[in-house]
């Protein structure tokens, strides 16, 4: 069962949207390496992570999510200097900025967030799945299986597997 914020979250998406799962490219775990290098190299003691499919190396999307993970308190300070590398944010919410682009050919979600309830499971559903390979092939025949449909449909089985996966 999926929480309210999970929910309300699905609706973000257009309703039409459709999910185009493909292999596992290993460019993409390449690119995400050398954005968080990019990162790192004009703001060193930031922490970089890179999750989803690019993380655990499992069919996906073949886009790349990267994040700087930052208190809200230390965005202002870490902001120009994202901007300088991204351009300005694709969108800014109560907690996050997003950049959208493409490097090589793939997708990038770029985020300056903090460290909120819904990225502390992501986090730790990457860490998971990348280190349980059953998972991640378990993980990875669920994204096909949505191949061709709904993104919503899609996000909610994706949704519903973390909670099987974190006992909640």
């Amino acid at each position: 069962m999926l929480t309210a914020n999970e929910e309300k979250f699905l609706l973000h998406f257009p309703a039409g949207k459709i999910v185009k799962i493909q292999p596992y490219d290993p460019k993409t775990s390449e690119i995400g390496q050398g954005i968080i290098d990019e990162v790192r190299q004009v703001l060193p003691s930031a922490e970089v992570v890179m999750i989803g499919s690019a993380a655990m190396k499992i069919a996906g999307q073949n886009d790349i999510d990267i994040y700087v993970l930052a208190p809200q308190i230390e965005h202002p300070e870490l902001l120009p200097t994202l901007k300088k590398l991204y351009g300005e944010p694709y969108h800014v919410g109560r907690n996050f900025y997003e950049w959208h682009f493409e490097r090589s050919g793939f997708e990038v979600e770029f985020y300056l967030s903090e460290v909120d309830y819904e990225m502390g499971r992501q986090l730790k559903v990457t860490e998971i799945i990348t280190n349980d390979p059953k998972l991640a092939e378990e993980f990875e025949a669920i994204k096909w299986q949505y191949n061709g449909k709904l993104y919503r449909d899609y996000h909610r089985a994706k949704y519903e597997f973390y909670h099987k996966i974190l006992g909640d």
